[in-house]
Parts: structure tokens; sequence; C-alpha cells
């Protein structure tokens, strides 16, 4: 099994969202890691600023 890494959120800066994505990529150097912006549905919950980690496992 390997895992598939995002990084999301709902932060107000293309800078932040870069540094939020290094963040997490440095933790896991063995994955791709990529950015995702929460959808609409989410983000008016939340709120400005938030950051989410998602992993899926991918069966190969």
């Amino acid at each position: 099994q390997d895992i598939s890494l995002c990084t999301a959120g709902t932060l107000t800066s293309s800078q932040d969202a870069q540094a939020w994505n290094a963040r997490v990529q440095k933790a896991f150097p063995e994955h791709e890691v990529t950015y995702h912006e929460l959808s609409c549905s989410i983000a008016c919950h939340v709120g400005p600023g938030a950051i989410a980690i998602g992993m899926s496992l991918i069966n190969r």
C-alpha cells in the first residue's frame, strides 16, 4: 500500500499555502504532497486561515 497526501486550507495568500504545503512535505519527504483549497461549503464553516491534511491509502 502507498499513501496519497494533500494539504488544504482557506489561506488568504499563495505564500501561506506554499509554506503550509512545504511544512508537510518536509515531514513526509518520501511522498508527494499537493495543496488544494477547501471548497466553499467547508470554508464557510471554518473561516479564513484554516489548514488541513488529507491522507488516502492506495492499494496497488
